[in-house]
């Protein structure tokens, strides 16, 4: 039998000079985001965290996590769920992570309306306390109806909404098309803002 060769001494030193790098970079990265991303709302939740195979560093220095998710319940007890893609942070600035293709789930409880977000990029600034979205916005309602933006603001803290892009939005009452909306007291008022148009659904047929 063989004695197994050992690795080359210039390829081991690399290996560990990589290690040393990589370890700690990652371990931050984790850190982040199980410190910071759960608490978007203040919310009490359960962090799902992917498997370790599912964690790389790249070649920036960020650390990407594919498919990270959430899940947990809101100060009024309904049910949520947010995730993403993937989730890439920089050990240099952990206060910020950024979303691909994130999508955030709340069906509400009772007979509360549930909302369903997604949007292509999203950032969220810990010490802002905001969450910017861009990129093809999205929300859907349990009760059919649709909103459709290119960026928006969530202020995590005042827990507002803002559009500084043109909205259009249809559902089984009629459309809307604004220059710009504002979601503010939790979802219990929606503001459209600068030139708006209406069109209502009246017996079948649609009124300007």
């Amino acid at each position: 039998m063989q004695p197994r060769s050992s690795p080359k001494p210039g390829r081991y030193s690399r290996f560990v000079r990589a290690m040393r790098v990589a370890l700690p970079a990652t371990a931050l990265a984790t850190l982040a985001l199980v410190v910071f991303w759960p608490q978007l709302g203040g919310l009490d939740s359960d962090f799902v965290f992917p498997d370790v195979r599912d964690v790389a560093l790249e070649r920036d220095g960020r650390v990407r996590l594919d498919r990270p998710s959430y899940v947990g319940r809101s100060n009024d007890g309904d049910a949520f769920r947010v995730g993403a893609e993937a989730a890439r942070v920089d050990p240099r600035a952990p206060q910020r992570v950024e979303l691909e293709h994130m999508q955030a789930d709340l069906p509400g409880a009772g007979s509360s309306r549930g909302f369903e977000v997604r949007s292509l990029q999203a950032l969220f600034d810990r010490d802002a306390d905001t969450l910017d979205l861009d990129g093809d916005i999205r929300v859907r309602t349990t009760d059919g109806y649709e909103l459709r933006t290119q960026a928006a603001v969530v202020d995590v803290a005042k827990g507002t909404v803002h559009t500084s892009t043109p909205v259009d939005g249809d559902g089984p009452r009629g459309s809307i098309v604004a220059d710009r909306m504002a979601i503010e007291e939790g979802g219990e008022l929606v503001r459209f803002e600068g030139r708006v148009r209406v069109r209502l659904l009246t017996g079948g047929s649609t009124a300007p």
